[in-house]
């Protein structure tokens, strides 16, 4: 099921016009931002710089952004600030709403449950929670950020950053300089390192993820998984050290983390 009261009537361009009474302040100095990685950090950093005036150009290794990664759950505060951004319309209508959320215990045993998760939550922070592809966010906010005229250099891997003269350097020999260079290059972000002068690799942590994401076709037929995917809800099951969240994707997909 798709957004309940679509946050959406669309605009002649394909926008959301929800919250199209927002006005982000514009900035009276104007800027030349690079950013480096487009992922959702970056994208989301170029929407909001571009939108306060600055001139903003995006570098990033891959050289197309592919599907990549599984389902996100976006929590209110977060869709309240994509809708005031304008992201198409698409982005909503490919989301998720759960109309309820349950906690289980690992034997099944039901702990908590709520109905009217949905409007519960809009009524009380005047925002949805959705659950989408990581994908779907990460490219509407692509597809926002070049209608606000951010220029990207997909392809272009950053090999060298002067944090003083605000510059970076391409491998394949491109130089461009900026006001600011904002590091969104990931966990092995190599112009965070340049700025620190040194590397800061991630901690492990002892924790595994597995992602599991199930057409909804191959199941909505089954008789004891079929109730799981007719109405959009969110369930975690609990146990020692282990936890298992699960919920609709979008409109054909069940994500299991």
């Amino acid at each position: 099921m798709a957004v309940e009261s679509d946050p959406t009537a669309a605009t002649s361009d394909g926008r959301s016009s929800v919250n199209s009474d927002y006005h982000q302040p514009t900035s009276p100095i104007k800027l030349d931002v690079i950013v480096v990685g487009a992922g959702i950090s970056g994208l989301a950093t170029a929407v909001s710089t571009a939108l306060s005036g600055h001139n903003v150009k995006v570098f990033e290794t891959a050289k197309e952004l592919l599907e990549v990664g599984a389902g996100i759950q976006v929590t209110p505060n977060s869709t309240r600030i994509l809708q005031r951004w304008g992201l198409p319309d698409s982005v909503w209508r490919s989301a998720s709403e759960p109309t309820s959320l349950s906690i289980h215990r690992y034997t099944g045993n039901v702990l908590a449950h709520e109905d009217n998760f949905h409007s519960n939550i809009r009524r009380k922070y005047h925002s949805p929670f959705l659950d989408m592809h990581r994908v779907d966010l990460q490219l509407s906010l692509y597809q926002r950020a070049k209608q606000l005229g951010v220029q990207f250099c997909l392809g272009e891997k950053v090999d060298g950053i002067d944090i003083e003269a605000a510059e970076i350097t391409t491998k394949c020999g491109h130089s461009a300089n900026a006001d600011i260079i904002v590091a969104a290059d990931g966990l092995w972000s190599k112009t965070a390192a340049s700025f620190r002068g040194k590397t800061n690799p991630p901690l492990p942590t002892g924790d595994l993820a597995y992602r599991v994401v199930l057409n909804i076709e191959a199941v909505e037929d089954d008789s004891e998984l079929s109730a799981w995917v007719r109405v959009p809800a969110v369930h975690f099951w609990i146990g020692p050290g282990q936890e298992l969240p699960t919920w609709i994707n979008d409109k054909s997909n069940f994500v299991f983390v």
